[in-house]
């Protein structure tokens, strides 16, 4: 009975599904937390708090890193290792809880582009789809709304920032962000190596261009996981269907 129980809760991942049928007896996750000292540095000791906060110290002092990041990736066998998951997060209040570093957003969006294959007029055409979740009182994720980009450009490879871009421009838009402080989480499954250059305003989001990442937009990576390893997963898995669905139809 207890087990039967514990099969039926909602699971701890966070990605609304029932344990039984989301993170029960499935492949385990590897969960890090990567972080930038600056300088080496021997750490001594630590503490994990029941909220899954971290505090890091160096003969009793506690030291504070440059930068870090949350990390959650499957161990294959015979295989690489999947990273599913990239989050920056505050250095002051390092976090080993996703839910806890989710609840520092107002709101969170997810977007992914589909590509035709072939030029049509000597242009790419793409659909993206993006997916608008409100943060109630930093406390509570909810679904807001979903709409769709589309795209007419020469360079195939530009599809997905080109439709990073676009969102930023409707964020900006909708929400008035040249006045006042909402703090937006961007989810792609675009371009994992260069998240944390994005964030830190090092490279603009193409090349030769002024266009970087505002101030209030944090950029996360998370792979369109078919078992929704979280909510960010999960955003991105439906935005991918959509974004495909609606390419075919439109091509056709």
């Amino acid at each position: 009975m207890g087990e039967g129980n514990e099969r039926n809760q909602l699971c701890e991942c966070g990605s609304g599904k029932k344990r039984k049928k989301c993170c029960k007896d499935k492949k385990p996750r590897i969960q890090s937390v990567n972080m930038d000292m600056e300088n080496p540095i021997a750490i001594t000791s630590y503490e994990l708090t029941s909220n899954g906060e971290l505090k890091l110290f160096v003969d009793g002092q506690e030291v504070t890193p440059k930068m870090a990041n949350l990390n959650i990736s499957l161990d294959r066998p015979n295989k690489k290792i999947k990273q599913t998951l990239k989050i920056n997060q505050n250095p002051m209040n390092l976090q080993t809880d996703l839910n806890a570093l989710l609840h520092d957003y107002d709101f969170i969006y997810a977007v992914d582009t589909n590509t035709s294959n072939s030029l049509i007029n000597d242009e790419y055409f793409s659909v993206g789809v993006a997916l608008e979740y409100k943060n109630y009182k930093k406390q509570e994720l909810q679904f807001q709304s979903s709409f769709t980009i589309q795209l007419n450009h020469k360079e195939k490879h530009l599809a997905e920032k080109l439709g990073i871009i676009e969102l930023i421009k409707k964020i900006i838009i909708d929400k008035s962000l040249e006045t006042n402080d909402l703090k937006i989480l961007l989810v792609t499954d675009h371009d994992l190596g260069n998240i944390d250059r994005y964030n830190s305003r090092e490279i603009p989001m193409i090349e030769d261009t002024d266009l970087y990442l505002p101030k209030n937009f944090t950029l996360v990576y998370a792979s369109a996981d078919k078992k929704n390893d979280s909510i960010l997963n999960s955003m991105i898995s439906q935005c991918d269907q959509e974004a495909s669905r609606i390419l075919k139809e439109t091509m056709r």
